[in-house]
C-alpha cells in the first residue's frame, strides 16, 4: 500500500524494485500483514534501532547513486544519520514514542491519523466489530472477502486477518491505540527534553471524517508542543516578546477518513516532499 507513496516521496522511478523499496524504508509492525504474536509498544521501538543498524548505510549508498539527480532535498534527508519517522495510525504512535526516547536520533516526524489520542468509543466499536464479525468468519470466507473486494485498501483488510489467524497482534494493536495518549508519555519528560521535543518539525495530516484521530486530538497535540507557553517563556525558552511559529503542522483533508492518502495521493506527496525540503 505505501509503494506509490515511497516513490512519490523519493521521487524514484521503476529501476528501483518494489522489494528493495520496501526493504529499504519500510518496518513492518506485527501482523501488517504476518508475523502474528502478541506485542508492546517497547517492542517496536527495538525494531527501529534493529533497522538502523541493518538499513542506513544501505540509504545512505542509494543516496550517493542519486548524486546526479536534480533531488538534493532527499540526498540531504538520507545522507544524515538522523531519522524521519512517517507513521499511520499505529505507526503514528511508534513515531512519536521513539521520539519521546531518542530525541537526539530524530530529526522530523510526519504523523498520519495520529494525534494526542484516539476516540475510546470508536476503537471500542472497532474491537466489537472484530470480534462480533470479522473474527467469526471462517479463512474460506475471509479469502472470499479478498477475492470480491475492488477497493486496494479492502483487499488489505481482509489479507490481513486471514494471515493472522490467532489476532495476537491486531489485538495489541488495538489495546496500544487505546491506551496512547501524548501529553501523558509528555509529561514524564523532565523540563529540557520537553524544550527540546517542541523544537522538533511535525507534520500532522489526518481525514476530515476521520473517527478516530479527530480534530480536538490534533489540536491537542499542536497545544502540548506550542513554543509560546508561559513554562518556556520562565525558562528562557523564548527571547523577546514576539510570538514564535508552531514546529506542528496540521493538514486536513476534505471528505477523506483515517487513510487521508488513499482519497488525496498527489496531495499527500506533495505535502510531505514540501515538509522535507524546509
Amino acid at each position: 500500500m505505501w509503494l506509490p507513496y515511497i516513490r512519490g516521496i523519493l521521487e524514484l522511478d521503476q529501476s528501483y524494485s518494489d522489494k528493495q523499496l520496501i526493504d529499504l524504508f519500510t518496518i513492518p509492525l506485527p501482523g501488517h500483514p504476518d508475523d502474528d504474536q502478541a506485542f508492546a509498544i517497547e517492542d517496536i521501538l527495538k525494531s527501529i534501532d534493529d533497522f538502523v543498524s541493518q538499513k542506513l548505510s544501505k540509504q545512505q549508498e542509494l543516496a550517493k547513486k542519486l548524486i546526479l539527480t536534480s533531488k538534493p532535498e532527499i540526498i540531504k534527508n538520507m545522507k544524515q544519520s538522523k531519522l524521519i519517522i512517517v507513521g499511520h495510525e499505529l505507526g503514528g504512535v511508534v513515531a512519536l514514542e521513539y521520539a519521546l526516547e531518542n530525541i537526539n536520533k530524530v530529526s522530523k516526524l510526519v504523523l498520519v491519523g495520529c494525534g494526542n489520542n484516539f476516540n475510546s468509543f470508536f476503537i471500542n466499536l472497532r474491537k466489537q466489530y472484530y470480534n462480533r464479525v470479522v473474527y467469526k468468519k471462517s479463512l474460506s470466507q475471509l479469502k472470499a472477502k479478498i477475492q470480491s473486494s475492488k477497493n486496494p485498501r479492502d483487499k488489505n483488510f481482509w489479507s490481513i486477518f486471514s494471515e493472522n489467524l490467532s489476532r495476537k497482534a491486531i489485538d495489541s494493536g488495538l489495546q496500544i491505540l487505546q491506551e496512547f495518549n501524548f501529553l501523558k508519555s509528555f509529561n514524564k519528560l523532565d523540563l529540557e527534553s520537553q524544550i527540546q521535543f517542541t523544537k522538533l518539525p511535525v507534520l500532522l495530516i489526518r481525514g476530515q471524517m476521520d473517527l478516530y484521530c479527530t480534530a480536538t486530538s490534533a489540536f491537542k497535540l499542536q497545544q502540548v508542543l506550542d513554543l509560546n507557553k508561559e513554562i518556556w517563556r520562565k525558562n528562557k525558552f523564548i527571547v523577546g516578546i514576539n510570538k514564535l511559529e508552531p514546529n506542528i503542522t496540521i493538514k486536513t483533508y476534505k471528505m477523506s477518513g483515517q487513510n487521508p492518502m488513499d482519497k488525496d495521493p498527489v496531495n499527500f506527496v506533495i505535502d510531505i516532499r514540501d515538509f522535507l525540503r524546509k
